[in-house]
């Protein structure tokens, strides 16, 4: 039994490990493609006063980045009015986003403002992140010569795509490999379990004990209680710390998969085993008492032997 239990805390920790090498694995690819977005609207920031006073040449180059990175899902030139001027969706041209977040935060030094995964009136039903930054146009007539915006929306449909495909067919023994993007609150941007947002719960309200430890920004794994199937699970935890400038979406990657699951091949041997002893039990239990019942009887003859000579 002691020797079973070494065996089983091994594979525990072996499975532990990998869950964690896969988070790990995770959270830096998502930090490397969103570093990319977060330096490519710095790159249209610059490019756009290279292409004139014209708003048709900005939509031209707008939809020309967005068939090239299916990646955005909006990609929008702002005036100095705060109205779009020029975007890859013409439904949201003349918008006035002055009172949107993002819109409001963006400073004039150069610098890029991302806003976490959510929802506005230019994303509609589509979950994306924001990079936006100020640029400074060329010099000339046009009233649109003061500093404007250019913004991108990155869906967040793409982003849970690349998770997903990290673990097609790398599943190995475990049949099911649940995952999850955790922001820097608590709250679920990605998961595979494909909820719908309002039935997502913060996982740091509930104390979740993997989306606790997130905050250390440690990758590792921990053993603990599935929070909606309250089942032992193997929790393997990563953070997203790359990249300073994505201070912002310092997310979380959780990924883990059922204790029993990872315990299956060694209890899969137990039961073989115990099947095996039974079956070589069985024939010396039935032979012991076959050799009691012939003992009795030799005692009783000898009993009566004795009393016949006597």
């Amino acid at each position: 039994l002691v020797g079973l239990r070494l065996v089983e805390d091994r594979l525990v920790d072996n499975a532990g490990q990998s869950l964690a090498l896969a988070a790990t694995d995770i959270a830096q690819k998502l930090d490397l493609l969103l570093f990319e977005q977060y330096g490519d609207v710095q790159v249209l920031a610059g490019t756009v006063p290279r292409l004139g006073h014209d708003p048709r040449l900005w939509a031209a180059h707008a939809v020309f980045l967005k068939q090239a990175y299916p990646i955005y899902h909006w990609i929008g030139v702002i005036d100095s009015q705060g109205r779009v001027r020029a975007s890859t969706d013409q439904t949201t041209v003349g918008l006035d986003v002055r009172q949107s977040e993002w819109a409001a935060a963006v400073s004039a030094d150069g610098g890029v403002y991302v806003r976490d995964a959510g929802f506005d009136a230019i994303s509609g039903g589509i979950e994306s992140i924001v990079f936006a930054t100020a640029v400074q146009a060329g010099t000339g007539s046009s009233r649109l010569e003061e500093p404007r915006l250019v913004a991108t929306y990155v869906a967040m449909s793409v982003l849970k795509d690349m998770v997903a495909r990290t673990f097609q067919g790398k599943e190995g023994y475990w049949s099911k490999v649940e995952y999850q993007v955790v922001n820097g609150r608590g709250e679920v941007v990605i998961d595979s379990a494909s909820l719908q947002k309002k039935d997502r719960v913060n996982l740091k309200t509930i104390k979740l004990p993997s989306a606790l430890l997130l905050d250390s920004g440690r990758s590792a794994y921990i053993e603990e209680q599935h929070f909606r199937r309250q089942v032992p699970v193997v929790t393997g935890y990563a953070t997203m710390n790359g990249h300073q400038e994505l201070s912002s979406l310092r997310w979380g990657v959780l990924v883990r998969v059922d204790r029993g699951e990872v315990l299956a091949p060694i209890r899969a041997v137990i039961w073989k085993l115990a099947a095996l002893g039974a079956v070589g039990s069985v024939p010396l239990f039935l032979a012991l008492l076959w050799m009691e019942r012939r003992v009795r009887n030799e005692w009783s003859h000898a009993q009566r032997t004795h009393a016949t000579l006597e």
